[in-house]
């Protein structure tokens, strides 16, 4: 009798242990849309460089991602951890008392916290490295503009979630921006006490997005860009507020299945007559192959912008998903690449031939802690 219970206890492990296991999805690259992320792919046993040493740990990964019903548990855990306890199981997010959410990952806590310093001399040399650039492109005719955005929390340091202690008030960004501006001459768009002095309008999403400016923000952004460059280029048209319909929109924030029960209403600006045409397209396939993120590079083309100048966006999300289209109304024609395109600069020159260069990004570790070394990397091999 004990044998055969033995025998039974066995075979149900086998089947708890096997039977999610044979069931899984299998498919390679699925994404996980609720989780903005890839679910874990299959195991193999052996790859190229021989037997697989973390096979046993990448198929845990596998099954905890790919059991069928996963996605189910997933929205029911978010539901009855904010029901019962407040709590938002998105490890990504943390909410303040207000309930406005901020980005929590280690990125955006250690940008808020200072916790890796930049020294005197890290700072120096990357201002002086972005000086380098700036003369390098001016022999070529190439205008140059350099333009840091910054992230909600930043912008907002007093509504950031408790429990994060700062070490200083100055961000890595902070301190760049006014090193460069100090002891440079390179043309920096003044964004931050813009940002700052406007920042009692709400220009930064409060619930649907932990980081960006909002619209109304981007407008201010989009008006300090064209500001600073027409003073160089003074036949430039920009938009003004006429050049938009400005509405609002209600939105909610919809996190691993839950519906947060604190609605926005957000601003909109849409141009009401737009004249640039995008035909990323027509772009030769070669050269964009070359590109990493192919799939933030957007060129578009305007006929009626009265100018034959072109302009290269180099840049993140701030400018990709809320100006490159407002920007290239003003321009006969715009290209916008990601930044960390920049090691593939001079292809990239070589390919496009543009009158006017802007580079754009964020204050967070994983944006500015890489563009930093390739700007200086790129310069110090101008010498």
């Amino acid at each position: 009798m004990r044998k055969k219970i033995n025998l039974s206890f066995i075979l149900i492990m086998f089947i708890c242990t096997f039977f999610p296991a044979l069931l899984a999805h299998r498919e390679i690259d699925r994404v996980a849309d609720m989780e903005n992320r890839y679910y874990a792919n299959p195991p193999v046993i052996y790859d190229e460089n021989g037997f697989n040493t973390s096979f046993n740990t990448e198929f845990d990964s596998f099954i905890s991602d790919n059991v069928r019903g996963r996605s189910l548990l997933v929205i029911l855990n978010s539901r009855l951890q904010y029901l019962l306890f407040g709590r938002l199981t998105n490890s990504s997010i943390k909410a303040n008392d207000e309930g406005e959410i901020f980005d929590s990952t280690s990125d955006h806590i250690s940008s808020f916290q200072v916790s890796n310093p930049y020294t005197d001399d890290e700072t120096a040399h990357y201002a002086s490295s972005l000086q380098k650039l700036s003369d390098h492109l001016g022999e070529m005719g190439i205008d140059f503009y350099y333009m840091q955005t910054y992230t909600k929390e930043t912008i907002y340091p007093e509504k950031y979630f408790k429990g994060i202690n700062r070490f200083s008030t100055e961000t890595n960004a902070l301190k760049v921006g006014k090193e460069i501006q100090t002891a440079t001459d390179v043309k920096m768009i003044p964004i931050y006490d813009l940002m700052v002095a406007h920042k009692d309008e709400d220009i930064y999403y409060k619930i649907t997005d932990t980081i960006h400016w909002n619209q109304a923000g981007a407008y201010i952004g989009y008006r300090s860009i064209m500001d600073t460059i027409t003073k160089d280029h003074t036949s430039l048209k920009s938009l003004n507020e006429d050049d938009y319909e400005i509405g609002t929109l209600e939105s909610t924030l919809n996190t691993f299945g839950l519906h947060y029960p604190i609605p926005e209403v957000e601003p909109t600006y849409t141009i009401t007559d737009p004249k640039a045409v995008e035909k990323t397209d027509e772009l030769d396939e070669d050269f964009v192959a070359k590109l990493t993120y192919k799939e933030h590079t957007h060129y578009y083309t305007n006929d009626s912008c009265g100018n034959d100048l072109k302009i290269l966006l180099i840049n993140d999300s701030f400018i990709r998903m809320f100006l490159k289209d407002d920007i290239a109304e003003s321009f006969s024609e715009t290209l916008s690449i990601h930044w960390d395109n920049l090691q593939k600069l001079d292809e990239v020159l070589e390919y496009y031939h543009p009158d006017i260069v802007l580079l754009e990004t964020a204050d967070v570790p994983s944006a500015l802690d890489t563009v930093v070394p390739y700007v200086n990397n790129y310069s110090d091999n101008l010498e």
